[in-house]
């Protein structure tokens, strides 16, 4: 899972040739920290920062991070926090 995520994050390409993939975290600087699976729930802990293009990326930023983390690890769902502060927590106040 770390090199998976670590790939994700080194990642700084705006958008992935013609296909119209966004990668709505480009602009942030992020570090994968730690990750664990319980069960069918992984999580991940980030730390760095994290850097929004607008309101609509907020979405866009949970999908990509909860999805990659899912994809990495084979469950049907994911936490992601930053620096111990739950994802949605941090997105709802920028």
């Amino acid at each position: 899972m770390k090199v998976i995520t670590a790939r994700l994050l080194a990642d700084k390409e705006q958008c992935f040739g013609q296909s119209a993939l966004c990668n709505a975290l480009y602009r942030s600087n992020l570090a994968f920290e730690s990750g664990r699976v319980e069960g069918e729930t992984v999580a991940v802990n980030l730390s760095s920062e994290l850097i929004l293009g607008g309101p609509c990326d907020a979405p866009r930023v949970k999908a990509q991070l909860e999805q990659t983390a899912m994809t990495a690890t084979g469950v049907r769902s994911a936490s992601v926090s930053f620096d111990g502060v739950p994802l949605d927590e941090l997105l709802s106040g920028m």
